[in-house]
């Protein structure tokens, strides 16, 4: 039934060719002639079938296809043969068994004999984002299975999990390889696809929807302009981050902050997400960007705000990458030079760092840019993790963690391996200082983290071998051995002070 892409960039990529398969074919999808199989559709349902009680609310950011999740989860039960109750509005649900498909009107399965004792054998589908006030009735809990898809109402969350003792998985959005198979596959301009993601992020409503806007009413700022100004006036600006007032009445969250499953790192140094729980960053980098200009007319409470948010994991991630974007302000538009003990002066250009920590490229186009300094370097995906931004001088090399991350194993592997990929980017970098510089807004907070991150750094270099030092090169050792660490304050007028 699915199919891989044949030009799919790896991982591999599945998709069902929709005009190949009519009988799959589903009204709202009809604008699309492939249905791409995300990875997340497949973890989830690998988690669905070994749970003890499956009963989940699976939610995430609006437009990033948990109702087309709901179908390949109909597609999968049905296969598998299981019967599945499928509501999808609030006034109808469909049943489908082995003797076909009923489309029951109204909304309690116990009006309807013939097939109420089926629920025990059944899965319950729900695909229903509003109203908010919408809640099925208690029959659904006599079901085997019970998945229910809807944006992340918080209200709706607890009351569902509660009352059916069911757990929240937060969805992430897709993956650049899925965007880019959709985008061939689908025949779409991939410079107007380009162009989407970067202004309203991997929000596949935005890019490939039915009705999408047109790019230039994407591109005019009044309209996010106007959001972000309401939550700068009306609220702390990350307070629909905690549980008591997550988007309740703040719904114009979701057009600034991408909501995705909190990732985190287990002892073999891979990464995880805790389903259970969300973090937040900005949707975009263009977002971001007009944050950071809008927020300077609220100067001291943003600041406030954000030695708030960085206590916060599920927050830091959106925290950081305002602050970075502040230094960028900083650098690139009002030419604040560097710290007088980097070599001061204004940076000369700016270049990304396209691809993962561990693969990453310069643009191509720039390359005759290198030679400048000060050089400010911007990763283009925000898998770098550790660090934000990269200030090279004609003296110092300054990888910028503007998140505040803790300190352990990862950190410093992750941090090896960036300055690797540097150096095979034709950056000596061996022969500068090597300062892994923490920036934030509130300066006590940044020398707590500078004081706890020396202490670790002490101890990991009394034992190396926490490193897996068969791993690393001398090369490596080297430049572990020299690494310093510095924290600085950002003072939107006078550029970086150091703590």
């Amino acid at each position: 039934m699915d199919k891989s892409a044949q030009c799919a960039p790896a991982p591999m990529v599945r998709y069902i060719n929709l005009a190949e398969h009519k009988d799959l074919a589903v009204h709202w999808l009809d604008h699309c002639e492939t249905f791409i199989i995300l990875q997340e559709y497949v973890e989830f349902m690998a988690d669905a079938a070994t749970a003890t009680n499956p009963r989940f609310f699976l939610t995430g950011q609006p437009g990033i296809g948990k109702s087309a999740g709901a179908v390949y989860f109909l597609f999968r039960l049905l296969s598998s043969g299981q019967s599945v109750f499928f509501i999808p509005e609030r006034h109808y649900f469909l049943y489908f068994s082995k003797a076909g498909v009923h489309i029951v009107k109204g909304d309690n399965v116990m009006d309807y004999r013939q097939i109420r004792d089926a629920i025990r054998h059944s899965w319950v589908l729900i695909d229903i984002d509003g109203p908010a006030e919408y809640f099925p009735g208690r029959w659904i809990n006599m079901a085997r299975g019970l998945i229910w898809t809807s944006s992340p109402m918080a209200r709706r969350m607890h009351h569902f999990t509660k009352q059916f003792s069911a757990a929240p998985w937060y969805m992430k959005p897709w993956s650049l390889e899925e965007i880019a198979v959709m985008t061939k596959l689908n025949k779409k301009d991939p410079q107007d696809v380009l162009a989407r993601l970067a202004i309203t992020g991997p929000i596949v409503r935005s890019i490939f929807g039915l009705g999408a806007p047109d790019l230039s009413e994407l591109s005019d700022t009044s309209v996010i302009d106007g959001i972000i100004k309401n939550a700068l006036a009306h609220w702390d600006f990350f307070n629909f981050a905690y549980e008591d007032v997550i988007y309740e009445g703040n719904e114009a969250s979701h057009d600034i902050f991408l909501i995705q499953p909190l990732e985190v790192w287990d002892k073999s140094e891979k990464p995880s997400f805790r389903r259970k729980v969300c973090s937040f960053d900005f949707l975009s980098g263009f977002i971001a960007n007009r944050t950071v200009e809008l927020a300077e007319w609220h100067g001291k409470d943003v600041r406030r705000q954000l030695a708030q948010a960085f206590d916060s994991p599920t927050l830091r991630p959106a925290a950081g990458k305002l602050v970075e974007n502040m230094i960028h302000r900083a650098f690139m538009y009002k030419k604040i030079g560097v710290p007088a003990a980097f070599g001061g002066g204004p940076v000369k250009a700016e270049l990304e760092l396209i691809g993962d920590a561990q693969d990453f490229l310069l643009e191509t186009h720039v390359l005759d840019q290198c030679e400048s300094r000060p050089l400010y370097l911007r990763p283009h995906s925000g898998d770098f993790a550790v660090v934000n931004a990269i200030l090279i001088t004609k003296s110092v090399i300054c990888p910028i963690s503007s998140s505040l991350t803790t300190w352990n194993v990862h950190v410093v592997k992750n941090l090896l391996q960036i300055l690797a990929r540097l150096a095979t980017n034709n950056l000596d970098i061996d022969s500068l200082r090597l300062v892994y510089c923490f920036v934030g807004t509130d300066e006590d907070c940044v020398k707590r983290v500078v004081r706890d991150v020396n202490i670790d750094l002490l101890a990991i270099r009394a034992r190396p071998h926490t490193l897996e030092v068969a791993q690393l090169s001398s090369v490596d050792l080297t430049r572990l051995s020299k690494l310093e660490v510095e924290g600085f304050v950002l003072d939107t007028e006078k550029g970086l002070m150091p703590t």
